[in-house]
C-alpha cells in the first residue's frame, strides 16, 4: 500500500492503475479495495464465516466449491477460469433451495436433487455464495463414524482420521490412552472434514515401543447425538 524503497518491486506492474509500487498506493477508491472492503462487509453480517463447519465439495484446475454449515448452509463457488462451467455439486441435503445470496441476493435459486447435488453453472471469473432457506435437517440416525490411522508426517507424528458417512455437520474430538495408563489425553477437535488431528504418539503419558496405544474419536452432530470409534495402534 505504501510507497516502497526497494529496488527490485519499484517497476512492477500493478493490476487496475499506472500507478507503481513506489507511488503512495492506499486509495479507498481502487476497485479491488473496493471489492475487498465490500466482501469484508458482507462475511461481518453472518457468524457463519468465524465459526460454521467448512466442508471441501468439489476442486479442479479451475473450479473450488466448500460450503460453510452451522445450521443453515451456504455454498461457495469460484471459477478461474475463462470459460463458464456446469458442475453437479454435493450438498448438506436433498430437496433444499438455495439462493443466491452475494454478490446480488435473490437473483438465482438452485434446488438439490435427490443424491444431495445441485446443478449449477459457474460463470468464467466469476464466484458466488449461495444460502439454503431453511436448516439442513438432521441425519435419521447418531452419527456411525470409522477411525483410521493414517502415515506419519516428516517429523513423526502420526495422522489420525475419522470418517462419518452421511453426516453433513459434525464435531471430532479424538482421544489416546497409553497401555496401562488410566486417564485419556485429549488430542485435538476438528470441526472441518475430512476430520483429522496429527499428534506425537511417542509423547503421550507412559508411552513405550512395547506398550500399545488406544485411539477414540467422538463425533457431535447438529443436534447433539454422540457417535464414537475406537481403535488400539
Amino acid at each position: 500500500m505504501f510507497p516502497t524503497r526497494v529496488p527490485d518491486f519499484v517497476n512492477q506492474d500493478q493490476l487496475g492503475t499506472d500507478a507503481t509500487p513506489a507511488d503512495n498506493n492506499f486509495d479507498r477508491e481502487h476497485p479491488l479495495y473496493k471489492q475487498i472492503s465490500a466482501l469484508a462487509s458482507y462475511t461481518r453480517r453472518d457468524p457463519i464465516w468465524k465459526r460454521g463447519n467448512q466442508v471441501l465439495r468439489h476442486t479442479d484446475a479451475d473450479v473450488v466449491a466448500f460450503s460453510r454449515i452451522a445450521g443453515t448452509e451456504y455454498l461457495v463457488l469460484a471459477n478461474s477460469s475463462n470459460q463458464p462451467r456446469a458442475l453437479d455439486v454435493p450438498v448438506g441435503a436433498a430437496g433444499m433451495t438455495y439462493d443466491q445470496d452475494w454478490p446480488v441476493r435473490r437473483t438465482r435459486s438452485l434446488r438439490s436433487l435427490d443424491q444431495s447435488t445441485v446443478q449449477v453453472t459457474v460463470p468464467a471469473l466469476s464466484a458466488a455464495v449461495y444460502r439454503s432457506r431453511n436448516a439442513l435437517p438432521p441425519t435419521a440416525h447418531a452419527p456411525a463414524p470409522r477411525l483410521s490411522v493414517g502415515g506419519k508426517t516428516s517429523d513423526g507424528r502420526t495422522a489420525l482420521i475419522a470418517d462419518v458417512p452421511g453426516v453433513p455437520f459434525a464435531q471430532a474430538t479424538f482421544a489416546a490412552r497409553v497401555e496401562g495408563q488410566s486417564d485419556w489425553t485429549h488430542l485435538g477437535t476438528d470441526d472441518a472434514g475430512p476430520y483429522r488431528v496429527y499428534p506425537d504418539l511417542t509423547k503421550l503419558p507412559g508411552a513405550a515401543p512395547d506398550r500399545a496405544v488406544r485411539l477414540r474419536v467422538v463425533i457431535k452432530d447438529s443436534v447433539n447425538r454422540l457417535g464414537v470409534a475406537t481403535l488400539t495402534h
